[in-house]
């Protein structure tokens, strides 16, 4: 409430006293206004998102874009007697593949000015078998002669897999795999080539693990005489 002057060359009335009355609603905020989530093949981080705004509004609902997140609304208490609180709950899907994708959280609300109220979502879901090194990288290889290079697959959380086959397709390329532990195998891949040129493809390593029955990983190679 606040009270001005007005001035007039009215005679009779040369002030007048105003009184004004404004309610300016409070607005929805949300906390983070975007969320980033990383995870491995399988696993189901969870994040908490904190909707607050003011007592007149409420939560009618909340979901997800798309079918990649479990969502948990809970009222809390909110900051300020006259505000509230509620507590969304973000979980990622054990389905998602790997790499990543893109979601949007809506939570649909009653207050009048903001009744939809949107928070992007980027997800990584990393393999659960990690690749090192990331590339088989051969350089310079005589013609005739024999390289060698070893890729190592381990798994993050040390759970046991199974390799079944390791190939690139690609004439002159060899491999053989052993177990090193039940969540590590090491792969021994020779490459031996009389013709000269440019070797460029995919080694591909076959295993059980469920969503990663197939490990792709690059391969290069330049079969050339060097002095």
């Amino acid at each position: 409430m606040e009270s001005i002057e007005v001035l007039t060359n009215d005679p009779t009335a040369p002030a007048l006293y105003l009184t004004l009355h404004a309610d300016v609603p409070q607005d929805l905020t949300v906390r983070p206004e975007r969320l980033y989530m990383v995870c491995k093949r399988g696993d189901s981080p969870i994040q908490r998102l904190r909707l607050t705004g003011p007592e007149t509004a409420w939560v009618k609902r909340a979901s997800a874009r798309e079918a990649s997140l479990f969502l948990e609304v809970n009222p809390v208490e909110g900051p300020e007697p006259s505000e509230r609180g509620w507590d969304i709950t973000v979980a990622v899907s054990p389905n998602l593949p790997i790499g990543r994708t893109e979601d949007e959280l809506r939570i649909e609300t009653t207050h009048a000015a903001r009744p939809l109220v949107t928070v992007p979502v980027m997800i990584e879901v990393e393999p659960q078998i990690r690749r090192v090194p990331s590339k088989l990288f051969f350089g310079f290889v005589q013609p005739g002669k024999t390289a060698k290079r070893t890729l190592t697959l381990r798994s993050f959380d040390g759970r046991a897999f199974d390799v079944s086959g390791a190939t690139a397709g690609e004439p002159g390329v060899t491999a053989g795999a052993q177990r090193v532990s039940e969540g590590e195998w090491k792969v021994e891949v020779s490459l031996t080539r009389a013709e000269p040129g440019v070797v460029e493809t995919t080694f591909v390593v076959t295993t059980d693990l469920p969503g990663e029955e197939r490990i792709e990983v690059p391969l290069y190679a330049d079969v050339r005489a060097t002095p």
